[in-house]
């Protein structure tokens, strides 16, 4: 069986920049994100994809990604904010949520490419913080 990178994450075994947790769901920040403030949100149960979750685990996450989204809007101030689910790279149920400033922002291309930019855990951490912070009064 392979190794699921998210599971692993999810129990602690290898560092992660968490912006939300709580005892079904995590979110935290993507190491090679599309612009600063990418942030993935999943169930912590372990389902191949979105489509295979049960429902009432993938409809709590709405609340959590729109206080997501509402912050990265407030933090970022892009024109949107996406949301998009692909489960490509890692098959566990998760979606991406990240500041939009262009069309091709929102596409898997960068990532199938292998253009994608790895952020320093220093960084991800610090925008990491902001977004707990603005989270809090949004």
């Amino acid at each position: 069986m392979t190794i699921c990178i998210f599971c692993e994450i999810i129990n602690k075994r290898y560092e992660s920049s968490i912006i939300y947790e709580d005892d079904l769901s995590i979110g935290f920040m993507t190491l090679e994100p599309v612009n600063p403030g990418h942030v993935l949100l999943m169930p912590k149960a372990h389902y191949e994809d979105i489509f295979v979750a049960p429902q009432d685990e993938i409809s709590r996450l709405i609340p959590i990604a729109n206080s997501i989204a509402l912050s990265l809007k407030k933090i970022f101030q892009p024109p949107k904010i996406g949301m998009v689910t692909a489960s490509i790279v890692v098959p566990h149920a998760h979606w991406h949520i990240t500041p939009i400033y262009s069309p091709e922002d929102i596409t898997c291309r960068a990532e199938f490419e292998g253009t994608m930019q790895a952020a320093s855990r220093s960084e991800l951490n610090a925008i990491a913080k902001n977004i707990r912070e603005v989270m809090l009064s949004v």
